[in-house]
């Protein structure tokens, strides 16, 4: 069970924030400005009004799905449905969906780099796939969804940096720390719109960032751990 959490959530890092929920409806949503307060520490907003309506041509995320399901995908979608409380039918339905929204997520981070901030998939307490922006998300988001099956499950959120922002944040903290002798991992959290920064011992590095004078860039968090990663030995006795 814990290894198909893990595979549901590889490359959009399960963490949910405590945010207010605002479904995407088939009726007309209000245009409103992307205005939307965001924690200085660069967090995610609340879901922001989508301004478009689902049109004729939108269907349910069903209508893409193969007819028939795989023994492994039955087997994933039965620990999937004990996982989080759904039918065995509905947790077909969002697994075989991913790959869709993984097609869709990265179209918009291609075409969009200028304020795409990440997508993910949220699991509860609504399905959903979330897409951030750090500026017209409301109407940016609306070309790609239109028409599009996943209409009814993609919410929009505000956020302070771009992901082109965060990768060049991570690899400057890394470069830093480097330089100052602090032996660091680094990886970006996309739900909180962070760069995080591990190290044994913040304070050892805030005091070698004061003696060489240097700064972390914005939109880093420095995490303490108790232990790095340690790299795989192969298994061969290879070097």
């Amino acid at each position: 069970m814990l290894a198909l959490r893990h595979r549901l959530f590889l490359g959009f890092f399960v963490l949910f924030a405590a945010l207010l929920f605002a479904a995407c409806a088939g009726e007309p949503a209000s245009n409103t400005s992307d205005a939307i307060d965001v924690d200085p520490a660069g967090r995610v907003s609340a879901a922001i009004a989508i301004s478009c309506q689902k049109t004729d041509q939108s269907g349910d995320s069903e209508a893409n799905l193969p007819e028939g399901a795989s023994p492994a995908l039955l087997r994933d979608a039965q620990s999937y449905a004990d996982d989080f409380g759904v039918e065995l039918g509905e947790a077909v339905v969002r697994l075989s969906g991913q790959e869709m929204i993984g097609r869709l997520g990265s179209e918009i981070q291609t075409l969009e780099p200028d304020t795409y901030a990440g997508h993910w998939i949220q699991h509860e307490p609504q399905y959903r796939m979330v897409v951030a922006f750090t500026r017209d998300g409301g109407t940016t988001v609306c070309p790609y969804i239109e028409g599009h099956p996943l209409f009814d499950i993609v919410e929009v959120r505000a956020a302070a940096a771009t992901m082109v922002e965060l990768d060049r944040s991570q690899m400057e903290a890394m470069t830093i720390a480097n330089k100052v002798g602090i032996r660091a991992e680094s990886g970006i959290n996309v739900y909180q719109n962070l760069v995080e920064l591990y190290v044994l011992d913040s304070g050892q590095l805030d005091s070698a960032l004061e003696k060489t004078g240097l700064s972390l860039p914005g939109h880093v968090e420095v995490i303490e751990v108790s232990s790095h990663s340690v790299p795989a030995i192969q298994a061969d006795g290879g070097q």
